[in-house]
Protein backbone atom coordinates (compact mmCIF):
# COMPACT_ATOMS: atom_id res chain seq x y z
CA UNK A 1 0.00 0.00 0.00
CA UNK A 2 2.83 2.36 0.85
CA UNK A 3 4.39 1.68 -2.53
CA UNK A 4 1.10 2.51 -4.31
CA UNK A 5 0.76 5.71 -2.24
CA UNK A 6 4.27 6.86 -3.22
CA UNK A 7 3.51 6.12 -6.87
CA UNK A 8 0.35 8.25 -6.75
CA UNK A 9 2.19 11.04 -4.92
CA UNK A 10 4.89 11.17 -7.60
CA UNK A 11 2.27 11.38 -10.38
CA UNK A 12 0.34 14.28 -8.75
CA UNK A 13 0.36 17.78 -10.27
CA UNK A 14 1.50 20.85 -8.34
CA UNK A 15 -1.41 23.10 -7.36
CA UNK A 16 0.09 26.16 -9.03
CA UNK A 17 -1.75 29.03 -10.76
CA UNK A 18 -1.87 27.22 -14.13
CA UNK A 19 -3.32 24.04 -12.57
CA UNK A 20 -6.00 26.01 -10.70
CA UNK A 21 -6.96 27.96 -13.85
CA UNK A 22 -7.23 24.74 -15.90
CA UNK A 23 -9.36 23.15 -13.17
CA UNK A 24 -11.65 26.20 -13.07
CA UNK A 25 -12.16 26.07 -16.86
CA UNK A 26 -12.91 22.32 -16.73
CA UNK A 27 -15.43 22.87 -13.90
CA UNK A 28 -17.20 25.66 -15.82
CA UNK A 29 -17.36 23.44 -18.92
CA UNK A 30 -18.92 20.60 -16.90
CA UNK A 31 -21.48 23.00 -15.42
CA UNK A 32 -22.47 24.16 -18.91
CA UNK A 33 -22.79 20.52 -20.00
CA UNK A 34 -25.16 19.81 -17.09
CA UNK A 35 -27.30 22.82 -17.96
CA UNK A 36 -27.35 21.79 -21.62
CA UNK A 37 -28.35 18.21 -20.73
CA UNK A 38 -31.23 19.55 -18.62
CA UNK A 39 -32.38 21.62 -21.60
CA UNK A 40 -32.23 18.71 -24.04
CA UNK A 41 -34.23 16.31 -21.87
CA UNK A 42 -36.66 18.90 -20.51
CA UNK A 43 -40.28 17.75 -20.49
CA UNK A 44 -42.74 19.32 -22.95
CA UNK A 45 -44.12 22.69 -21.86
CA UNK A 46 -47.83 22.95 -21.14
CA UNK A 47 -49.20 26.44 -20.67
CA UNK A 48 -51.55 26.94 -17.75
CA UNK A 49 -52.59 30.29 -16.24
CA UNK A 50 -50.96 31.32 -12.96
CA UNK A 51 -52.96 32.79 -10.06
CA UNK A 52 -52.76 36.37 -11.36
CA UNK A 53 -53.81 35.34 -14.86
CA UNK A 54 -56.78 33.33 -13.56
CA UNK A 55 -58.01 36.21 -11.39
CA UNK A 56 -57.63 38.67 -14.27
CA UNK A 57 -59.47 36.44 -16.73
CA UNK A 58 -62.36 35.90 -14.32
CA UNK A 59 -62.69 39.65 -13.74
CA UNK A 60 -62.46 40.45 -17.45
CA UNK A 61 -65.24 37.96 -18.18
CA UNK A 62 -67.39 39.45 -15.40
CA UNK A 63 -66.82 43.02 -16.63
CA UNK A 64 -67.82 42.04 -20.16
CA UNK A 65 -70.97 40.37 -18.84
CA UNK A 66 -71.83 43.72 -17.20
CA UNK A 67 -71.44 45.53 -20.51
CA UNK A 68 -68.02 47.08 -19.89
CA UNK A 69 -65.87 47.50 -22.99
CA UNK A 70 -62.62 48.95 -21.57
CA UNK A 71 -60.46 47.89 -18.66
CA UNK A 72 -56.95 48.03 -17.28
CA UNK A 73 -54.85 45.29 -15.68
CA UNK A 74 -52.04 46.45 -13.41
CA UNK A 75 -49.53 43.73 -12.57
CA UNK A 76 -45.87 43.61 -11.58
CA UNK A 77 -43.23 43.03 -14.22
CA UNK A 78 -42.72 39.30 -14.72
CA UNK A 79 -46.22 38.37 -13.52
CA UNK A 80 -47.24 37.27 -17.03
CA UNK A 81 -49.45 40.02 -18.43
CA UNK A 82 -48.82 39.09 -22.07
CA UNK A 83 -49.73 35.45 -21.46
CA UNK A 84 -52.79 36.62 -19.54
CA UNK A 85 -53.97 38.67 -22.52
CA UNK A 86 -53.37 35.70 -24.83
CA UNK A 87 -55.39 33.43 -22.53
CA UNK A 88 -58.23 35.97 -22.56
CA UNK A 89 -58.09 36.23 -26.35
CA UNK A 90 -58.29 32.43 -26.44
CA UNK A 91 -61.53 32.74 -24.47
CA UNK A 92 -62.92 35.77 -26.34
CA UNK A 93 -62.05 34.39 -29.82
CA UNK A 94 -61.97 37.70 -31.74
CA UNK A 95 -61.85 37.48 -35.52
CA UNK A 96 -59.49 40.45 -35.66
CA UNK A 97 -57.04 41.54 -32.97
CA UNK A 98 -54.76 44.57 -32.66
CA UNK A 99 -51.85 44.47 -30.17
CA UNK A 100 -50.17 47.87 -29.73
CA UNK A 101 -46.84 48.69 -28.09
CA UNK A 102 -44.50 51.69 -28.13
CA UNK A 103 -41.29 49.76 -28.90
CA UNK A 104 -40.72 47.23 -31.67
CA UNK A 105 -38.57 44.85 -29.60
CA UNK A 106 -41.62 43.92 -27.53
CA UNK A 107 -43.64 42.87 -30.57
CA UNK A 108 -41.71 39.71 -31.48
CA UNK A 109 -42.06 38.32 -27.97
CA UNK A 110 -45.75 39.17 -27.87
CA UNK A 111 -46.39 37.53 -31.25
CA UNK A 112 -44.46 34.41 -30.18
CA UNK A 113 -46.52 34.20 -26.98
CA UNK A 114 -49.82 34.41 -28.85
CA UNK A 115 -48.74 31.92 -31.51
CA UNK A 116 -47.66 29.41 -28.83
CA UNK A 117 -51.12 29.50 -27.26
CA UNK A 118 -53.18 29.89 -30.41
CA UNK A 119 -51.43 27.30 -32.57
CA UNK A 120 -54.72 25.45 -33.15
CA UNK A 121 -56.52 28.64 -34.18
CA UNK A 122 -56.94 29.24 -37.89
CA UNK A 123 -55.70 32.85 -37.68
CA UNK A 124 -52.74 34.60 -39.23
CA UNK A 125 -50.39 36.80 -37.20
CA UNK A 126 -48.44 39.68 -38.66
CA UNK A 127 -46.51 42.88 -37.91
CA UNK A 128 -47.17 46.54 -38.56
CA UNK A 129 -43.80 48.20 -38.02
CA UNK A 130 -41.34 50.34 -39.88
CA UNK A 131 -39.95 47.27 -41.66
CA UNK A 132 -43.04 45.06 -42.00
CA UNK A 133 -46.57 46.06 -42.94
CA UNK A 134 -48.74 42.95 -43.02
CA UNK A 135 -52.09 44.71 -43.17
CA UNK A 136 -54.02 41.55 -44.03
CA UNK A 137 -53.13 39.60 -40.88
CA UNK A 138 -55.99 38.56 -38.59
CA UNK A 139 -53.97 39.33 -35.48
CA UNK A 140 -51.82 42.40 -36.03
CA UNK A 141 -48.92 43.36 -33.73
CA UNK A 142 -48.20 47.05 -34.27
CA UNK A 143 -45.82 49.71 -33.04
CA UNK A 144 -47.69 52.90 -32.18
CA UNK A 145 -45.28 54.95 -34.29
CA UNK A 146 -46.21 53.06 -37.47
CA UNK A 147 -49.88 52.62 -36.57
CA UNK A 148 -50.27 56.37 -36.02
CA UNK A 149 -49.34 56.87 -39.69
CA UNK A 150 -51.59 54.13 -41.11
CA UNK A 151 -54.59 53.72 -38.77
CA UNK A 152 -56.90 55.39 -41.31
CA UNK A 153 -56.39 52.38 -43.64
CA UNK A 154 -58.59 50.36 -41.29
CA UNK A 155 -62.28 50.71 -40.50
CA UNK A 156 -63.07 52.06 -36.99
CA UNK A 157 -64.66 48.69 -36.11
CA UNK A 158 -62.04 46.63 -37.95
CA UNK A 159 -60.75 45.00 -34.77
CA UNK A 160 -62.89 43.14 -32.24
CA UNK A 161 -60.26 43.26 -29.51
CA UNK A 162 -57.47 45.82 -28.98
CA UNK A 163 -54.65 45.46 -26.44
CA UNK A 164 -52.47 48.37 -25.31
CA UNK A 165 -49.31 46.94 -23.78
CA UNK A 166 -47.30 49.22 -21.45
CA UNK A 167 -50.54 51.20 -21.26
CA UNK A 168 -49.07 54.02 -19.18
CA UNK A 169 -47.84 55.34 -22.54
CA UNK A 170 -51.41 55.61 -23.80
CA UNK A 171 -51.70 59.12 -22.35
CA UNK A 172 -48.97 60.30 -24.75
CA UNK A 173 -49.95 62.45 -27.72
CA UNK A 174 -48.95 59.72 -30.23
CA UNK A 175 -51.80 57.51 -28.98
CA UNK A 176 -54.55 60.15 -29.15
CA UNK A 177 -55.80 59.65 -32.71
CA UNK A 178 -55.62 55.86 -32.46
CA UNK A 179 -57.62 55.78 -29.23
CA UNK A 180 -60.27 58.09 -30.67
CA UNK A 181 -60.51 56.32 -34.03
CA UNK A 182 -61.02 52.65 -33.18
CA UNK A 183 -64.21 51.31 -31.57
CA UNK A 184 -63.57 47.63 -30.80
CA UNK A 185 -65.87 45.34 -28.85
CA UNK A 186 -63.28 45.21 -26.07
CA UNK A 187 -60.16 47.19 -25.13
CA UNK A 188 -57.56 45.94 -22.65
CA UNK A 189 -54.73 48.00 -21.22
CA UNK A 190 -51.79 46.38 -19.40
CA UNK A 191 -49.07 47.99 -17.31
CA UNK A 192 -46.85 47.41 -14.30
CA UNK A 193 -46.60 51.12 -13.52
CA UNK A 194 -49.84 53.06 -14.07
CA UNK A 195 -48.32 56.18 -12.54
CA UNK A 196 -46.69 58.57 -14.99
CA UNK A 197 -43.85 60.92 -14.16
CA UNK A 198 -45.80 63.87 -15.59
CA UNK A 199 -48.77 63.19 -13.30
CA UNK A 200 -51.19 62.54 -16.19
CA UNK A 201 -53.76 59.86 -15.30
CA UNK A 202 -54.32 56.92 -17.65
CA UNK A 203 -57.32 55.62 -15.70
CA UNK A 204 -59.79 57.91 -17.44
CA UNK A 205 -58.75 56.37 -20.78
CA UNK A 206 -59.91 52.99 -19.47
CA UNK A 207 -63.01 54.48 -17.80
CA UNK A 208 -61.58 53.80 -14.33
CA UNK A 209 -62.17 50.05 -14.75
CA UNK A 210 -59.23 48.29 -13.11
CA UNK A 211 -59.82 44.57 -13.56
CA UNK A 212 -56.91 43.58 -11.35
CA UNK A 213 -54.02 45.17 -9.51
CA UNK A 214 -51.09 42.98 -8.50
CA UNK A 215 -48.16 44.91 -7.08
CA UNK A 216 -44.60 43.74 -6.49
CA UNK A 217 -45.38 42.46 -2.99
CA UNK A 218 -48.51 40.65 -4.19
CA UNK A 219 -46.56 38.94 -6.97
CA UNK A 220 -43.86 37.84 -4.50
CA UNK A 221 -46.47 36.51 -2.06
CA UNK A 222 -48.21 34.55 -4.84
CA UNK A 223 -44.87 33.15 -6.06
CA UNK A 224 -45.42 34.28 -9.63
CA UNK A 225 -42.04 36.05 -9.81
CA UNK A 226 -38.68 35.07 -8.34
CA UNK A 227 -37.57 36.54 -4.99
CA UNK A 228 -34.70 38.99 -5.07
CA UNK A 229 -31.67 39.58 -2.88
CA UNK A 230 -31.11 43.33 -2.77
CA UNK A 231 -27.90 44.88 -1.42
CA UNK A 232 -27.68 48.63 -0.99
CA UNK A 233 -23.98 49.48 -1.13
CA UNK A 234 -22.36 52.79 -0.25
CA UNK A 235 -20.68 54.19 -3.33
CA UNK A 236 -17.01 55.09 -3.67
CA UNK A 237 -15.67 57.83 -1.41
CA UNK A 238 -15.52 61.12 -3.23
CA UNK A 239 -18.53 60.56 -5.50
CA UNK A 240 -20.90 63.31 -4.41
CA UNK A 241 -23.95 64.11 -6.55
CA UNK A 242 -25.83 66.08 -3.89
CA UNK A 243 -25.16 69.36 -5.71
CA UNK A 244 -25.95 68.04 -9.22
CA UNK A 245 -29.39 68.47 -10.79
CA UNK A 246 -30.95 65.16 -11.99
CA UNK A 247 -31.18 66.54 -15.54
CA UNK A 248 -27.44 67.40 -15.68
CA UNK A 249 -26.53 64.04 -17.21
CA UNK A 250 -23.12 65.16 -18.47
CA UNK A 251 -21.94 66.10 -14.98
CA UNK A 252 -23.42 62.94 -13.45
CA UNK A 253 -21.60 60.85 -16.07
CA UNK A 254 -18.33 62.70 -15.46
CA UNK A 255 -18.47 61.99 -11.73
CA UNK A 256 -19.50 58.35 -12.10
CA UNK A 257 -16.95 57.37 -14.74
CA UNK A 258 -14.05 56.63 -12.41
CA UNK A 259 -11.97 53.46 -12.29
CA UNK A 260 -12.25 53.19 -8.50
CA UNK A 261 -16.01 52.71 -8.88
CA UNK A 262 -15.53 49.92 -11.43
CA UNK A 263 -13.18 48.16 -8.99
CA UNK A 264 -15.76 48.47 -6.19
CA UNK A 265 -18.53 47.09 -8.42
CA UNK A 266 -16.35 44.16 -9.48
CA UNK A 267 -15.37 43.45 -5.86
CA UNK A 268 -19.00 43.43 -4.69
CA UNK A 269 -20.10 41.27 -7.64
CA UNK A 270 -17.57 38.63 -6.62
CA UNK A 271 -18.51 38.93 -2.94
CA UNK A 272 -22.31 38.68 -3.30
CA UNK A 273 -22.28 36.33 -6.29
CA UNK A 274 -25.33 35.35 -8.34
CA UNK A 275 -27.65 32.40 -8.82
CA UNK A 276 -26.36 29.52 -11.05
CA UNK A 277 -22.81 29.40 -12.45
CA UNK A 278 -23.46 31.37 -15.65
CA UNK A 279 -23.73 35.12 -15.02
CA UNK A 280 -26.47 36.98 -16.92
CA UNK A 281 -26.32 40.63 -15.98
CA UNK A 282 -27.94 43.97 -16.76
CA UNK A 283 -26.44 47.29 -15.71
CA UNK A 284 -28.58 50.45 -15.71
CA UNK A 285 -26.57 53.56 -16.49
CA UNK A 286 -27.04 57.33 -16.57
CA UNK A 287 -25.99 58.00 -20.18
CA UNK A 288 -24.56 56.47 -23.35
CA UNK A 289 -21.05 57.50 -22.30
CA UNK A 290 -21.58 55.95 -18.88
CA UNK A 291 -22.79 52.64 -20.39
CA UNK A 292 -19.91 52.57 -22.88
CA UNK A 293 -17.38 53.23 -20.12
CA UNK A 294 -18.77 50.42 -17.98
CA UNK A 295 -18.80 47.93 -20.86
CA UNK A 296 -15.20 48.77 -21.79
CA UNK A 297 -14.02 48.47 -18.18
CA UNK A 298 -15.77 45.13 -17.69
CA UNK A 299 -14.21 43.82 -20.89
CA UNK A 300 -10.84 44.92 -19.50
CA UNK A 301 -11.56 42.78 -16.44
CA UNK A 302 -12.28 39.77 -18.64
CA UNK A 303 -16.10 39.97 -18.29
CA UNK A 304 -17.49 40.03 -21.82
CA UNK A 305 -19.88 42.97 -22.02
CA UNK A 306 -21.61 45.34 -24.41
CA UNK A 307 -23.74 48.46 -24.18
CA UNK A 308 -27.04 49.30 -25.87
CA UNK A 309 -28.88 52.60 -26.20
CA UNK A 310 -31.87 53.95 -28.10
CA UNK A 311 -29.45 54.76 -30.94
CA UNK A 312 -28.38 51.12 -31.33
CA UNK A 313 -30.04 49.53 -34.36
CA UNK A 314 -33.00 47.31 -33.49
CA UNK A 315 -31.45 44.22 -35.12
CA UNK A 316 -28.24 44.66 -33.12
CA UNK A 317 -30.21 45.07 -29.89
CA UNK A 318 -32.20 41.92 -30.61
CA UNK A 319 -29.04 39.94 -31.42
CA UNK A 320 -27.28 41.02 -28.24
CA UNK A 321 -30.32 40.11 -26.15
CA UNK A 322 -30.26 36.63 -27.70
CA UNK A 323 -26.52 36.41 -27.04
CA UNK A 324 -27.09 37.20 -23.37
CA UNK A 325 -29.89 34.62 -23.15
CA UNK A 326 -27.74 31.89 -24.72
CA UNK A 327 -25.93 29.51 -22.36
CA UNK A 328 -23.25 29.04 -24.99
CA UNK A 329 -22.38 32.64 -25.82
CA UNK A 330 -19.65 34.29 -23.71
CA UNK A 331 -21.59 37.56 -23.29
CA UNK A 332 -22.22 38.15 -19.57
CA UNK A 333 -23.37 41.75 -19.31
CA UNK A 334 -25.40 44.37 -21.14
CA UNK A 335 -25.22 47.98 -19.97
CA UNK A 336 -28.17 50.09 -21.03
CA UNK A 337 -29.71 53.54 -20.86
CA UNK A 338 -33.51 53.63 -20.43
CA UNK A 339 -34.37 51.16 -23.22
CA UNK A 340 -34.59 48.17 -20.83
CA UNK A 341 -36.70 49.97 -18.22
CA UNK A 342 -39.82 48.22 -19.52
CA UNK A 343 -41.14 45.72 -21.99
CA UNK A 344 -37.92 43.80 -22.69
CA UNK A 345 -38.09 40.16 -21.66
CA UNK A 346 -34.83 38.41 -20.67
CA UNK A 347 -35.94 35.74 -18.16
CA UNK A 348 -32.45 34.34 -17.60
CA UNK A 349 -31.10 37.58 -16.07
CA UNK A 350 -29.84 36.75 -12.58
CA UNK A 351 -27.87 39.90 -11.69
CA UNK A 352 -28.94 43.55 -11.91
CA UNK A 353 -26.61 46.49 -11.23
CA UNK A 354 -28.19 49.84 -10.33
CA UNK A 355 -25.46 52.25 -11.41
CA UNK A 356 -27.35 55.55 -11.72
CA UNK A 357 -29.00 57.79 -9.14
CA UNK A 358 -32.60 56.84 -8.37
CA UNK A 359 -34.81 59.83 -9.13
CA UNK A 360 -38.07 57.95 -9.54
CA UNK A 361 -39.50 54.96 -7.62
CA UNK A 362 -41.38 54.06 -10.82
CA UNK A 363 -38.17 53.66 -12.85
CA UNK A 364 -36.51 51.82 -9.95
CA UNK A 365 -39.30 49.20 -9.92
CA UNK A 366 -39.20 48.93 -13.73
CA UNK A 367 -35.47 48.22 -13.66
CA UNK A 368 -35.77 45.78 -10.77
CA UNK A 369 -38.53 44.01 -12.68
CA UNK A 370 -36.25 43.18 -15.60
CA UNK A 371 -34.81 40.30 -13.60
CA UNK A 372 -37.87 39.02 -11.74
CA UNK A 373 -39.34 36.77 -14.41
CA UNK A 374 -39.11 33.07 -13.60
CA UNK A 375 -36.60 30.91 -15.45
CA UNK A 376 -35.73 27.23 -15.23
CA UNK A 377 -32.13 27.96 -14.19
CA UNK A 378 -32.86 30.74 -11.68
CA UNK A 379 -33.97 30.58 -8.06
CA UNK A 380 -33.53 34.27 -7.21
CA UNK A 381 -32.30 37.58 -8.59
CA UNK A 382 -29.31 39.43 -7.13
CA UNK A 383 -29.55 43.23 -7.14
CA UNK A 384 -26.57 45.44 -6.32
CA UNK A 385 -27.52 49.09 -5.87
CA UNK A 386 -24.62 51.52 -5.51
CA UNK A 387 -26.04 54.34 -3.41
CA UNK A 388 -24.09 57.56 -3.73
CA UNK A 389 -24.54 60.85 -1.95
CA UNK A 390 -27.40 62.33 -3.95
CA UNK A 391 -30.49 64.28 -2.99
CA UNK A 392 -33.21 61.66 -3.54
CA UNK A 393 -31.79 58.31 -2.43
CA UNK A 394 -34.79 58.03 -0.06
CA UNK A 395 -36.90 57.19 -3.15
CA UNK A 396 -35.35 53.72 -3.00
CA UNK A 397 -37.17 53.18 0.29
CA UNK A 398 -40.49 54.33 -1.21
CA UNK A 399 -40.03 51.92 -4.14
CA UNK A 400 -39.15 48.90 -1.99
CA UNK A 401 -41.78 49.59 0.67
CA UNK A 402 -44.62 48.93 -1.77
CA UNK A 403 -47.25 51.00 0.02
CA UNK A 404 -49.78 53.24 -1.74
CA UNK A 405 -49.40 56.18 0.61
CA UNK A 406 -46.46 58.01 2.14
CA UNK A 407 -45.97 57.69 5.88
CA UNK A 408 -42.65 58.85 7.25
CA UNK A 409 -42.60 56.64 10.34
CA UNK A 410 -43.62 53.52 8.41
CA UNK A 411 -40.85 54.13 5.88
CA UNK A 412 -38.25 54.66 8.60
CA UNK A 413 -39.23 51.42 10.33
CA UNK A 414 -39.08 49.55 7.01
CA UNK A 415 -35.55 50.82 6.29
CA UNK A 416 -34.31 50.13 9.82
CA UNK A 417 -35.69 46.55 9.81
CA UNK A 418 -34.48 45.63 6.32
CA UNK A 419 -38.02 45.73 4.87
CA UNK A 420 -38.95 42.65 6.88
CA UNK A 421 -42.57 42.94 5.72
CA UNK A 422 -41.68 42.09 2.10
CA UNK A 423 -43.13 38.58 1.52
CA UNK A 424 -41.43 35.41 0.39
CA UNK A 425 -37.72 34.63 0.30
CA UNK A 426 -36.72 38.16 -0.69
CA UNK A 427 -33.81 39.62 1.27
CA UNK A 428 -33.11 43.37 1.47
CA UNK A 429 -29.94 44.62 3.10
CA UNK A 430 -28.31 48.04 3.15
CA UNK A 431 -24.90 48.77 4.60
CA UNK A 432 -24.91 51.13 7.55
CA UNK A 433 -23.76 54.27 5.73
CA UNK A 434 -26.37 53.90 2.97
CA UNK A 435 -29.09 53.13 5.52
CA UNK A 436 -28.19 56.14 7.68
CA UNK A 437 -28.21 58.41 4.62
CA UNK A 438 -31.69 57.27 3.57
CA UNK A 439 -33.04 57.55 7.11
CA UNK A 440 -31.67 61.09 7.40
CA UNK A 441 -33.31 62.08 4.11
CA UNK A 442 -36.63 60.55 5.18
CA UNK A 443 -36.47 62.54 8.40
CA UNK A 444 -36.01 65.78 6.47
CA UNK A 445 -38.57 65.07 3.73
CA UNK A 446 -41.90 66.87 4.09
CA UNK A 447 -44.56 64.33 3.20
CA UNK A 448 -47.26 66.88 4.00
CA UNK A 449 -46.20 69.10 1.11
CA UNK A 450 -48.71 69.77 -1.68
CA UNK A 451 -46.77 67.44 -4.02
CA UNK A 452 -47.33 64.39 -1.81
CA UNK A 453 -50.88 65.36 -0.81
CA UNK A 454 -51.84 65.56 -4.50
CA UNK A 455 -50.25 62.17 -5.20
CA UNK A 456 -52.07 60.58 -2.26
CA UNK A 457 -55.35 62.17 -3.31
CA UNK A 458 -55.00 60.89 -6.91
CA UNK A 459 -54.08 57.41 -5.70
CA UNK A 460 -57.03 57.30 -3.30
CA UNK A 461 -59.40 58.50 -6.02
CA UNK A 462 -58.10 55.73 -8.27
CA UNK A 463 -58.77 53.09 -5.60
CA UNK A 464 -62.34 54.39 -5.53
CA UNK A 465 -62.68 53.81 -9.31
CA UNK A 466 -62.37 57.52 -10.09
CA UNK A 467 -65.00 58.72 -7.63
CA UNK A 468 -64.02 61.96 -5.89
CA UNK A 469 -63.67 61.44 -2.09
CA UNK A 470 -65.61 64.52 -0.96
CA UNK A 471 -66.68 63.38 2.51
CA UNK A 472 -64.81 62.50 5.69
CA UNK A 473 -66.52 59.09 5.76
CA UNK A 474 -64.91 58.32 2.40
CA UNK A 475 -61.56 58.31 4.21
CA UNK A 476 -62.86 56.48 7.26
CA UNK A 477 -64.22 53.51 5.26
CA UNK A 478 -60.95 52.50 3.57
CA UNK A 479 -58.00 50.86 5.31
CA UNK A 480 -54.80 52.68 4.36
CA UNK A 481 -56.62 55.80 3.14
CA UNK A 482 -54.65 59.07 3.34
CA UNK A 483 -54.99 60.82 6.66
CA UNK A 484 -57.28 63.89 6.40
CA UNK A 485 -55.32 65.35 9.33
CA UNK A 486 -52.49 65.90 6.88
CA UNK A 487 -54.61 68.44 5.04
CA UNK A 488 -55.51 70.13 8.31
CA UNK A 489 -51.89 70.32 9.43
CA UNK A 490 -51.07 71.92 6.12
CA UNK A 491 -54.01 74.28 6.71
CA UNK A 492 -55.42 73.22 3.37
CA UNK A 493 -59.01 72.91 2.38
CA UNK A 494 -59.54 69.54 0.66
CA UNK A 495 -61.40 71.46 -2.03
CA UNK A 496 -58.14 73.20 -2.89
CA UNK A 497 -56.41 69.83 -3.41
CA UNK A 498 -59.31 68.78 -5.65
CA UNK A 499 -58.90 72.01 -7.59
CA UNK A 500 -55.15 71.48 -7.94
CA UNK A 501 -55.84 67.97 -9.23
CA UNK A 502 -58.20 69.25 -11.91
CA UNK A 503 -61.46 68.53 -10.06
CA UNK A 504 -64.21 71.18 -9.92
Amino acid sequence: MLKEYKSLWERSNPADAKFLLDFKRMHEKLERMVVREREIYEEPIYFTPNSMQRKAMETLERLRSLGESKTLVVAATGAGKTFMSAFDVLRFKPKKLLFIVHREEILQRAKDTFESLLENFSVTCGFLTGNKKEFGADYLFASIQTLAKHYHKFQPKEFDYIIYDEAHHSAAASYGNVLDYFTPQFTLGMTATPERGDGVSIFEIFEHNVALEVGLHDALADDIIVPFHYFGITDVDGIDLSDVAPEDIDEITFRLNVKERVDLIHEKMLFYGHDVPVRKGLGFCASREHAEFKANEFNRLGIESDYLTSHTHTKIRQKRIKDLESDHHPLQFLFTVDIFNEGIDIPSVNLVLMLRPTNSPIIFIQQLGRGLRKHRNKQFLTVLDFIGNYAKSFLIAIALNGQRYYDKETLKVAVATGFAHVPGATHIQMDQIAQDQILAQLEQERFTSMKYLKEEYEEFKRVRSGRVPYFLMDYHKYDGAPDPVGFCEKKLDLRFVCWESGER
